[in-house]
């Protein structure tokens, strides 16, 4: 990995025809009478036949999957894969394709390592649980490589320059997808050279410039507000996050008459993982140094408490906007698996979005996980996914204080062949009272009272929208703890919704219990997109 990293190319298909040798030889060694005989023994059997079957698939790798690939990458121009802001295009397609061209090989490799037994030896079964875990991975990659592939230099620039907003999304100040995109910033790419301009403000469009929404979306998303279609921030109030891209770039054309390939969406949480992986930093003002231990706490919670509020908000762009430029100069000196972790999460987790307006590109972006798209409703061959999704109603920066817990139990099946889920969404307001004393101007909200009258307190007041999977329903909805909140009915292109408004103060909570079910004929587990919160940065500082 790397040789691969640092554009040494040449030598891979050596290194990888001793590599295949070695393993050959090892599994020679391993189907032998005396290892057979020993998978017999009893309690150690178990661990002997693991270690076979781990070096016969390192063999099968080796062989029709490493030496392949090897030759194929060592075609590819000579270079580092990134290098001041320069992408090798010839290289990293040249990887891409090897992949793609591996995923059969890797895909089989997988299911045999994941169907590896139980094993009683601890040196074993760490062996096997990080093989289980690199394959598992491996196989992923290789398997979104396959739509990739055909895509990847012109999204990288071979054919013509290419445009893309970075939509840096605050997680303090919640919205659906995930936090307010208050600051963008434009990078262009021409034949794999990055130039990253500066963060500014959000594109904001007139009055008479408004874009329009469906009337789902103004019921579910813009009744209090109506800005979705001019805000390019508050776009991304629902949680289909192609829509809301797609609402941004066409706010850009309006306002700045140029055209827009893709948005990109990454949280602080996401950029402290990057930072982190290239081991890039950058300073504040005062000095102070933001790296991949702390970015997140510094961009959603120190800005606005040790800075003045006419501050805050350029501090955050100017920083998001360095740490991003230092994670791009960085990005060719970083260790390959710790980015590719770095991104693995950020996918997982819902802080790292991107959508392509070419839909090949976008297809092969929905294959990396990286598209979050709400379900198609007439798409029944899907695994079922359902959503739970906070929009911040109060105008606030109150949500580093805020719990969400999503917990949905084992399926149970019906007369019907359906299947039926307990979901139960837990939500707090961790604020004390001693904190609320202290709350700076810029965090808290200023409440209209009904004799007119402003009140600052440390409210938390949500709309929480509960989405069925497609083809699904959702019943039995029960809430219960402080807040007030009240439940509609609704839908959004097709998928069953039910949503409400919250308010929680200091130290308040509540509890909604529901039940989802997910029709007949419809395979796989349920799964449970979430909004992505800064609960576990707050925790992990406290």
């Amino acid at each position: 990995m790397d040789k691969v990293t640092s554009g040494e190319l040449s030598t891979l298909p050596q290194d990888a025809t001793e590599l295949s040798t070695l393993c050959a030889d090892l599994e020679a060694e391993t189907s032998g009478p005396l290892w057979r005989a020993a998978t017999f023994v009893p309690v150690v059997g178990g661990d002997v036949s693991a270690a076979r079957e781990l070096v016969s698939v390192l063999a099968d790798v080796s062989s029709e999957a490493l030496v392949p690939m090897a030759e194929q990458l060592s075609q590819a121009t000579p270079g580092k894969l990134f290098a001041d802001g320069v992408v090798n295009i010839s290289a990293v397609c040249a990887v891409v394709d090897s992949l793609a061209a591996s995923a059969d090989v890797l895909n089989q490799a997988n299911i045999r390592v994941q169907n590896i037994g139980d094993t009683t030896i601890s040196q074993v079964t760490e062996l096997v649980d990080t093989a289980k875990a690199g394959f598992s991975m491996l196989d992923g990659v290789a398997s979104s490589s396959e739509k990739l592939s055909p895509v990847l230099p012109a999204m990288l620039g071979a054919e013509g320059a290419r445009s893309y907003l970075i939509v840096a999304q605050n997680n303090v100040e919640l919205r659906a997808n995930g936090g307010l995109g208050s600051h963008q910033g434009l990078i262009t790419v021409d034949n794999g050279v990055l130039t990253m301009g500066e963060f500014t403000s959000t594109v904001t469009i007139t009055e008479d410039q408004k874009l329009p929404v469906t009337d789902e979306e103004q019921n579910l998303f813009n009744k209090l507000m109506g800005h979705m279609g001019m805000y390019g921030a508050e776009a991304l109030l629902t949680p289909d996050y192609p829509r809301a891209a797609s609402l941004i770039t066409q706010m850009w054309q309006v306002k700045y008459g140029e055209h827009v390939d893709g948005v990109i969406a990454v949280d602080p949480v996401f950029l402290q993982y990057l930072l982190s992986a290239v081991g890039a930093s950058v300073s504040l003002p005062d000095g102070s140094v933001v790296d991949g231990s702390n970015a997140a706490t510094v961009l959603m919670h120190d800005v606005y408490w040790d800075y003045p509020q006419e501050e805050s908000d350029a501090i955050f762009s100017a920083v998001a906007g360095d740490a991003f430029d230092a994670v791009l100069s960085g990005i060719g000196n970083a260790d390959m698996m710790a980015l590719v972790s770095a991104f693995q999460r950020g996918c997982e987790e819902g802080r790292f979005n991107v959508w392509m307006e070419d839909p090949a590109e976008e297809d092969a972006i929905e294959a990396m996980g990286m598209a979050a798209a709400i379900p198609d409703a007439d798409d029944l061959t899907s695994a079922p996914q359902a959503g739970v999704y906070l929009n911040n109603m109060g105008f606030s920066k109150m949500d580093w204080y805020l719990d969400f817990d999503v917990q949905v139990g084992s399926p149970v099946a019906q007369s019907d062949g359906s299947r039926e889920y307990a979901v139960t969404v837990n939500l707090k307001n961790t604020l004390t009272a001693e904190e609320e004393q202290r709350l700076p101007d810029y965090v808290g909200v200023h409440l209209i009272k009904e004799d007119g009258s402003i009140e600052f307190c440390g409210l938390e007041r949500y709309i929480v929208y509960l989405y069925a999977p497609a083809g699904g329903s959702i019943s039995d909805v029960q809430v219960t703890g402080d807040g007030g909140m009240r439940m509609n009915d609704g839908t959004h292109d097709g998928l069953e919704v039910k949503y409400g408004m919250i308010d929680l103060y200091d130290q308040e909570s509540c509890t909604v219990t529901y039940t989802i079910t997910v029709p007949a004929g419809v395979s796989g587990e349920l799964t449970m997109r979430t909004t992505p919160t800064c609960q576990e940065v707050r925790e992990a500082g406290e």
